[in-house]
């Protein structure tokens, strides 16, 4: 009897940490530390066609979202050329010693975005819009960077907003040199003297 009561005393126990773990989004991760040359997201991102504000907030529940790969080619994304605008979101966990010391999205894209950060909005690459007329696709050549600041450990939430309408031309066989649709690396800079950059805390 001992033995069974000390079964269902560790089940109960750990049922909360299970429930936790089953209910975490797809692609969150902990980050304890930057690698030299950065940190590469290729992570499936929950990925939703459509256009909402409410989107951008850390407090969405994603979970019924498809998931893609953005770092790839527009040729292999069908979901994205066909929807014509939708949101991407990846939730991540930092260590502490990542807080409160500049750090950088290092961004490789197509299409036109707005970057969220935990709801705030963090940078635009172009014009997003439904309409091609009011549209402007950024392609980040090589790649272009944005700055920021993490004031807390823990949990944050990225969501960016992404257009690439059917007037935009893309090709059977992705172009030498040619951009994933939305690919991003975190970096920890190490010089932003003199540079002109605006670093916003998080």
């Amino acid at each position: 009897m001992r033995v069974v009561s000390l079964f269902l005393l560790l089940l109960l126990l750990y049922r909360p940490v299970l429930a936790q773990q089953e209910a975490a989004p797809p692609g969150t991760f902990r980050i304890d530390s930057i690698p030299a040359n950065g940190l590469t997201l290729r992570l499936p991102w929950c990925w939703h066609a459509g256009d909402n504000p409410a989107w951008a907030s850390p407090d969405f529940n994603d979970s019924r979202w498809d998931t893609i790969r953005p770092d790839q080619y527009i040729t292999k994304l069908p979901q994205v050329r066909e929807a014509e605008i939708g949101w991407l979101r990846l939730a991540f966990s930092v260590d502490s010693a990542l807080t409160n010391r500049p750090l950088a999205f290092s961004v490789q894209q197509v299409v036109a975005s707005e970057i969220y950060l935990d709801g705030h909005l963090l940078h635009r690459f172009g014009r997003v819009s439904r309409q091609s007329d009011q549209e402007q696709t950024r392609r980040t050549t090589p790649v272009e960077n944005v700055y920021f600041v993490l004031q807390r450990a823990g949990t944050h939430q990225l969501a960016v907003r992404i257009s690439h309408t059917r007037q935009n031309r893309h090709f059977p066989m992705p172009l030498p040199g040619a951009s994933p649709v939305f690919g991003l690396r975190i970096m920890e800079p190490a010089l932003f003297v003199n540079q002109g950059f605006l670093i916003k805390p998080v």
